[in-house]
């Protein structure tokens, strides 16, 4: 299994490894949702920055993003989505889901470095997000 899911305390770390396809990516998302925190998690963060090589066609980051969304909406909870990477390639890759994300649902943003991931998971507004995170894993 390429990647490893830990479970923190309001949300799932997710670190993906070497090649990553597509299917990878599903399954670790399929996985998180069945995690034992899933009622309750606020952030998921993804580490690709030991991954070498991203199998994930463009038309696949919208189709990753529309059934994120019904997944996100079945929860009711506004979650933030933390990818750190440093090949452009993830990066491209995940601005184009960006865009087909429904924002009232889910955001997601893209880090080069895991404290700056950490710390953009744990701010939170009054009007969409649970404060009781602290930015400490």
């Amino acid at each position: 299994m390429p990647y490893q899911i830990t479970s923190e305390n309001r949300g799932i770390y997710i670190k993906l490894e070497g090649v990553i396809t597509f299917k990878d990516v599903r399954r670790a998302a399929a996985d998180g949702w069945e995690h034992e925190n899933r009622d309750s998690n606020i952030y998921q963060i993804w580490d690709y920055r030991n991954t070498f090589e991203f199998e994930v066609e463009l038309l696949e980051t919208a189709l990753a993003a529309r059934m994120d969304n019904i997944a996100f909406s079945n929860i009711g909870i506004f979650t933030k989505i933390a990818v750190i990477a440093d090949l452009n390639e993830i990066i491209d890759k995940y601005k184009s889901y960006q865009k087909y994300l429904d924002h009232t649902l889910v955001e997601a943003n893209i880090f080069k470095e895991e404290e700056q991931a950490r710390e953009w998971v744990a701010k939170r507004e009054v009007s969409k997000y649970y404060w009781g995170l602290s930015c400490s894993s």
